[in-house]
Protein backbone atom coordinates (compact mmCIF):
# COMPACT_ATOMS: atom_id res chain seq x y z
CA UNK A 1 0.00 0.00 0.00
CA UNK A 2 1.39 3.25 -0.87
CA UNK A 3 0.48 5.22 2.58
CA UNK A 4 1.21 2.17 5.23
CA UNK A 5 3.95 0.11 2.59
CA UNK A 6 1.57 -2.98 4.19
CA UNK A 7 1.72 -5.95 1.17
CA UNK A 8 -1.63 -6.76 0.14
CA UNK A 9 -1.94 -10.41 -0.14
CA UNK A 10 -2.24 -10.30 -4.50
CA UNK A 11 -1.78 -13.68 -4.69
CA UNK A 12 -4.83 -14.62 -3.10
CA UNK A 13 -6.63 -11.98 -5.51
CA UNK A 14 -5.25 -13.50 -8.20
CA UNK A 15 -6.29 -16.52 -7.77
CA UNK A 16 -9.82 -15.33 -7.29
CA UNK A 17 -9.88 -13.79 -10.30
CA UNK A 18 -8.53 -16.66 -12.32
CA UNK A 19 -11.05 -18.77 -11.16
CA UNK A 20 -13.77 -16.95 -12.59
CA UNK A 21 -12.44 -16.00 -15.79
CA UNK A 22 -11.26 -12.49 -14.88
CA UNK A 23 -7.63 -10.39 -16.26
CA UNK A 24 -5.89 -9.33 -12.96
CA UNK A 25 -3.71 -6.51 -13.01
CA UNK A 26 -1.83 -5.18 -10.06
CA UNK A 27 -0.34 -1.17 -9.21
CA UNK A 28 3.19 -2.73 -8.12
CA UNK A 29 4.70 0.67 -8.44
CA UNK A 30 5.12 0.33 -4.26
CA UNK A 31 6.29 -3.10 -4.51
CA UNK A 32 8.85 -3.06 -7.26
CA UNK A 33 12.66 -2.73 -5.63
CA UNK A 34 11.46 -2.74 -2.34
CA UNK A 35 10.69 -6.70 -2.18
CA UNK A 36 10.41 -9.46 -4.41
CA UNK A 37 7.85 -9.30 -7.14
CA UNK A 38 8.04 -13.08 -9.72
CA UNK A 39 5.25 -12.72 -12.22
CA UNK A 40 6.10 -16.31 -12.16
CA UNK A 41 4.84 -17.18 -8.68
CA UNK A 42 1.91 -15.20 -8.76
CA UNK A 43 0.73 -15.35 -12.61
CA UNK A 44 -0.58 -11.95 -12.89
CA UNK A 45 -1.91 -10.70 -15.98
CA UNK A 46 -1.06 -6.63 -16.06
CA UNK A 47 1.35 -5.21 -13.55
CA UNK A 48 2.14 -1.65 -13.34
CA UNK A 49 5.96 -0.44 -12.20
CA UNK A 50 7.22 3.71 -12.11
CA UNK A 51 10.69 4.07 -12.09
CA UNK A 52 11.24 7.02 -9.45
CA UNK A 53 10.42 4.76 -6.95
CA UNK A 54 13.48 2.88 -6.96
CA UNK A 55 15.52 5.79 -8.12
CA UNK A 56 15.32 5.50 -11.62
CA UNK A 57 14.45 8.82 -13.18
CA UNK A 58 11.46 10.08 -12.85
CA UNK A 59 8.97 10.16 -15.88
CA UNK A 60 9.84 6.21 -17.14
CA UNK A 61 7.41 3.20 -15.84
CA UNK A 62 7.06 -0.44 -17.57
CA UNK A 63 3.14 -2.17 -17.71
CA UNK A 64 3.94 -5.65 -17.73
CA UNK A 65 1.57 -7.89 -20.12
CA UNK A 66 1.48 -11.47 -19.94
CA UNK A 67 1.78 -12.99 -23.37
CA UNK A 68 -1.42 -13.76 -25.07
CA UNK A 69 -3.38 -11.81 -23.14
CA UNK A 70 -5.55 -9.38 -24.95
CA UNK A 71 -4.92 -5.65 -24.88
CA UNK A 72 -6.66 -2.36 -26.33
CA UNK A 73 -3.87 0.41 -26.64
CA UNK A 74 -4.97 4.04 -25.24
CA UNK A 75 -2.66 5.84 -27.28
CA UNK A 76 -2.52 5.44 -31.13
CA UNK A 77 -0.52 6.41 -33.61
CA UNK A 78 3.02 5.31 -34.87
CA UNK A 79 2.76 1.99 -33.32
CA UNK A 80 5.73 1.68 -30.99
CA UNK A 81 6.40 -0.58 -28.76
CA UNK A 82 4.87 -3.23 -31.10
CA UNK A 83 1.88 -1.22 -31.02
CA UNK A 84 0.66 -0.92 -27.48
CA UNK A 85 2.15 2.48 -26.98
CA UNK A 86 2.75 4.81 -29.90
CA UNK A 87 5.07 7.84 -29.40
CA UNK A 88 8.87 8.18 -29.62
CA UNK A 89 10.30 6.06 -26.56
CA UNK A 90 13.09 7.78 -24.48
CA UNK A 91 15.34 5.48 -24.70
CA UNK A 92 17.45 7.20 -21.78
CA UNK A 93 15.18 7.26 -19.26
CA UNK A 94 14.48 3.30 -20.72
CA UNK A 95 17.90 2.62 -19.86
CA UNK A 96 17.95 4.14 -16.63
CA UNK A 97 15.10 2.17 -15.52
CA UNK A 98 16.64 -0.94 -16.45
CA UNK A 99 19.66 -0.51 -14.80
CA UNK A 100 18.13 0.60 -11.58
CA UNK A 101 16.12 -2.68 -11.73
CA UNK A 102 19.11 -4.57 -12.02
CA UNK A 103 20.46 -2.54 -9.03
CA UNK A 104 17.48 -3.29 -7.00
CA UNK A 105 17.46 -7.02 -7.75
CA UNK A 106 21.03 -7.49 -7.22
CA UNK A 107 19.98 -5.32 -3.35
CA UNK A 108 17.40 -7.90 -2.93
CA UNK A 109 19.52 -10.90 -3.54
CA UNK A 110 22.04 -9.98 -1.08
CA UNK A 111 19.27 -9.08 1.18
CA UNK A 112 20.91 -5.08 1.56
CA UNK A 113 17.55 -3.71 2.26
CA UNK A 114 17.81 -5.22 5.98
CA UNK A 115 19.92 -1.90 6.31
CA UNK A 116 16.75 0.12 5.59
CA UNK A 117 14.58 -1.93 7.65
CA UNK A 118 17.03 -1.73 10.84
CA UNK A 119 16.46 2.09 9.84
CA UNK A 120 12.78 2.50 9.90
CA UNK A 121 12.83 -0.21 12.76
CA UNK A 122 15.34 2.08 15.14
CA UNK A 123 12.61 5.27 14.24
CA UNK A 124 9.58 3.67 14.98
CA UNK A 125 11.44 2.26 18.48
CA UNK A 126 12.98 5.36 19.50
CA UNK A 127 9.98 7.67 18.94
CA UNK A 128 7.31 5.13 20.83
CA UNK A 129 9.60 5.42 23.79
CA UNK A 130 10.37 9.07 23.23
CA UNK A 131 7.13 10.33 22.69
CA UNK A 132 3.88 10.13 24.26
CA UNK A 133 0.56 9.42 22.33
CA UNK A 134 2.55 7.42 19.47
CA UNK A 135 0.68 4.98 17.51
CA UNK A 136 2.21 2.54 14.34
CA UNK A 137 -0.62 2.13 12.13
CA UNK A 138 -0.74 -1.24 10.19
CA UNK A 139 1.33 -4.70 9.80
CA UNK A 140 4.38 -4.83 11.07
CA UNK A 141 5.39 -8.48 9.63
CA UNK A 142 3.69 -7.88 6.39
CA UNK A 143 5.18 -4.57 4.81
CA UNK A 144 7.96 -3.09 3.01
CA UNK A 145 11.08 -1.93 4.51
CA UNK A 146 10.73 1.75 3.34
CA UNK A 147 7.76 3.01 5.20
CA UNK A 148 6.71 3.95 8.71
CA UNK A 149 3.16 5.15 9.17
CA UNK A 150 2.45 7.00 12.63
CA UNK A 151 0.28 8.52 14.05
CA UNK A 152 0.75 11.38 16.96
CA UNK A 153 -1.96 11.92 19.01
CA UNK A 154 -2.80 15.87 19.33
CA UNK A 155 -1.09 16.77 16.52
CA UNK A 156 -3.11 17.78 13.06
CA UNK A 157 -0.45 16.13 10.37
CA UNK A 158 -0.58 19.06 8.36
CA UNK A 159 1.40 21.42 11.15
CA UNK A 160 3.50 18.71 11.17
CA UNK A 161 4.28 18.22 7.68
CA UNK A 162 5.13 22.27 7.58
CA UNK A 163 7.06 22.53 10.83
CA UNK A 164 9.15 19.22 9.63
CA UNK A 165 9.53 20.98 6.14
CA UNK A 166 11.23 23.78 8.03
CA UNK A 167 13.61 21.79 9.89
CA UNK A 168 14.60 19.98 6.61
CA UNK A 169 12.56 16.20 7.08
CA UNK A 170 10.88 15.84 4.02
CA UNK A 171 7.58 13.43 5.15
CA UNK A 172 3.97 13.33 3.87
CA UNK A 173 0.60 13.24 5.60
CA UNK A 174 -0.48 10.52 2.82
CA UNK A 175 -0.07 9.63 -0.57
CA UNK A 176 0.62 11.81 -3.33
CA UNK A 177 -2.30 10.92 -4.98
CA UNK A 178 -4.46 12.69 -1.96
CA UNK A 179 -2.50 15.90 -2.00
CA UNK A 180 -4.18 19.05 -1.13
CA UNK A 181 -7.54 17.18 0.33
CA UNK A 182 -8.74 17.98 3.44
CA UNK A 183 -10.39 14.44 4.17
CA UNK A 184 -9.27 11.46 6.44
CA UNK A 185 -7.14 8.88 4.31
CA UNK A 186 -9.57 6.41 2.71
CA UNK A 187 -7.39 3.86 3.43
CA UNK A 188 -6.34 4.73 7.06
CA UNK A 189 -10.83 4.56 7.35
CA UNK A 190 -10.93 1.13 5.72
CA UNK A 191 -8.55 0.37 8.51
CA UNK A 192 -10.98 0.72 11.02
CA UNK A 193 -8.68 3.70 12.08
CA UNK A 194 -10.56 7.39 13.36
CA UNK A 195 -10.78 10.36 11.56
CA UNK A 196 -8.99 12.07 14.19
CA UNK A 197 -5.83 9.61 14.18
CA UNK A 198 -5.82 9.51 10.86
CA UNK A 199 -5.12 13.14 10.30
CA UNK A 200 -2.79 12.76 12.88
CA UNK A 201 -0.71 10.78 10.89
CA UNK A 202 2.56 10.94 9.05
CA UNK A 203 4.02 8.44 6.30
CA UNK A 204 8.03 8.74 6.72
CA UNK A 205 9.96 7.14 3.89
CA UNK A 206 13.62 5.92 3.96
CA UNK A 207 15.84 4.59 1.50
CA UNK A 208 18.84 2.57 0.76
CA UNK A 209 20.70 6.76 1.22
CA UNK A 210 19.22 6.98 4.49
CA UNK A 211 21.82 6.77 7.46
CA UNK A 212 21.61 5.73 10.78
CA UNK A 213 22.61 9.54 11.51
CA UNK A 214 19.70 10.68 9.48
CA UNK A 215 17.16 8.61 11.29
CA UNK A 216 18.47 9.81 14.94
CA UNK A 217 18.87 13.67 13.28
CA UNK A 218 14.83 13.00 12.14
CA UNK A 219 14.04 11.89 15.52
CA UNK A 220 15.33 14.37 16.80
CA UNK A 221 13.20 17.17 15.02
CA UNK A 222 10.37 15.16 14.54
CA UNK A 223 10.72 15.11 18.52
CA UNK A 224 10.67 19.27 18.24
CA UNK A 225 8.28 19.38 16.02
CA UNK A 226 5.51 17.64 18.23
CA UNK A 227 6.41 19.33 21.16
CA UNK A 228 5.96 22.68 19.31
CA UNK A 229 2.83 21.75 18.26
CA UNK A 230 1.06 20.25 21.13
CA UNK A 231 1.76 23.26 22.78
CA UNK A 232 0.70 25.92 20.52
CA UNK A 233 -2.80 23.08 19.91
CA UNK A 234 -3.02 22.34 23.54
CA UNK A 235 -5.40 19.73 22.48
CA UNK A 236 -8.08 21.70 21.60
CA UNK A 237 -7.85 20.63 17.91
CA UNK A 238 -7.01 24.01 16.45
CA UNK A 239 -5.25 23.59 13.04
CA UNK A 240 -2.02 23.96 12.20
CA UNK A 241 -2.11 27.85 11.46
CA UNK A 242 -2.12 28.85 15.29
CA UNK A 243 1.63 27.81 14.24
CA UNK A 244 1.92 31.12 12.06
CA UNK A 245 0.32 33.53 14.96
Amino acid sequence: NNETGVIQPVGEACEIAKENGIAFHTDAIQAVGKTTVDVREVPVDFLSISGHKFHAPKGIGALYLREGIRFEPLIRGGGQEFGHRSGTENVAYIAGLGKAAALMKTALEKDQHAKIAANRDHLEKRLCEEIEGVTLNGSREHRVPTCAHISFEECEGAGLLILLDEAGVQVSTGSACMTGKQQPSHVQKAMGISDEQAKSSLRISFSSFTTREDTDEAVERIKMAVKKLRQVQGGSGVGPVVVYS
